[in-house]
């Protein structure tokens, strides 16, 4: 039988933490669940060391410097030796055979996804819904086409936000490809191991819910991101660009991506220029490019007509 092992990159998660290993613990497929506790201050190391698995299925990591949840996945990747490799954020939860389901239907796929069951994300912030809406019984083969279009805010389909999807991943997949997260970037992580794979040739097979449980607010999924973060996702993309021999229709959804988180730095930046009234910065926003003055210009006249109506922020 094939094995599992959940990562979880945990930072001050002791609201949620026990949830999230409990569930997956009950995941009879899991071998074990690895914990990475990313320079934690509160009692989340703790609550691990309480648990009746701890030292036997629950694997505990204490980092002692702040890294991010690339550099603690990639820690946790390390330690596993189990054929998959599931990720499960701290604050989520698996719902009871999850995981057998995905192992059921993986097939040679390197990597197994299921629909987001979306809780609590809703316009009064509660009930649930389905992030993509995967009919039952579909298997639908992702390309790498298909996941870039889908992550474009730009683009005029609507978009689908793949890269928040949680698979199971092939480990020797990984391995033999050197895929790891990348260190370097808190924003996207998912994406950019995604995008990387599917450029190696990986099969990514989308499955409807087996019972992935992303817990948010109404703005967990559109939350306004750090500039430094913008920066470093922007920057990834231009290094797949450089780093891998992809076609010419590839290169351009690529391009493209780099341009939508572009044109987010540059809004983000217009906005601190406008608070500090700096002029040089504000010059700065309107000559990356077309595009993305274009986007905050757009961007700045919405936000002028929603204060100036009183309505609130779209979730």
């Amino acid at each position: 039988m094939e094995t599992v092992s959940v990562i979880i990159a945990a930072y001050n998660a002791e609201d949620t933490i026990g949830r999230a290993v409990e569930s997956a613990l009950s995941n009879t497929a899991v071998t074990d669940v690895i914990v990475v506790s990313d320079s934690s201050t509160d009692g989340t190391a703790e609550l691990i060391k309480r648990n009746p698995a701890f030292g036997e299925r629950l694997i505990l990591i204490e980092l002692q410097k702040n890294v991010g949840p690339s550099y603690a996945r990639n820690v946790a990747i390390d330690r596993s030796k189990s054929d998959w490799i599931a990720v499960l954020d701290a604050d989520d939860y698996y719902l009871p055979d999850r995981i057998e389901a995905l192992l059921a239907k993986a097939g040679s796929a390197d990597f197994v996804a299921d629909d987001l069951i979306l809780e609590g994300i809703s316009a009064n912030g509660a009930g649930r819904r389905f992030l993509i809406g995967v009919e039952k019984g579909d298997r639908q083969v992702i390309s790498f086409e298909d996941f870039v279009m889908a992550n474009l805010a730009s683009a005029q389909t609507s978009r689908r936000e793949l890269g928040y999807l949680k698979p199971l991943m092939r480990r020797q997949f990984l391995r033999e490809n050197g895929l790891r997260y990348d260190d370097n970037v808190r924003l996207g992580e998912d994406y950019l191991l995604y995008t990387k794979a599917l450029a190696l040739g990986a099969q990514f097979i989308l499955l409807a819910a087996m019972g992935y449980v992303y817990v948010g607010t109404p703005n967990s999924l559109s939350r306004r991101h750090r500039e430094e973060d913008l920066l470093a996702l922007r920057d990834a993309d231009g290094e797949i660009l450089e780093a891998f021999d992809l076609s010419v229709s590839r290169r351009r959804l690529m391009k493209r991506h780099y341009k939508d988180v572009d044109a987010k730095l540059a809004w983000r930046k217009f906005i601190r220029a406008v608070k500090e009234r700096n002029a040089a910065l504000v010059v700065e926003c309107f000559s990356r490019s077309y595009f993305v003055s274009r986007y905050v210009v757009v961007q700045f006249i919405t936000e002028l007509f929603r204060r100036l109506t009183g309505q609130r922020q779209p979730t």
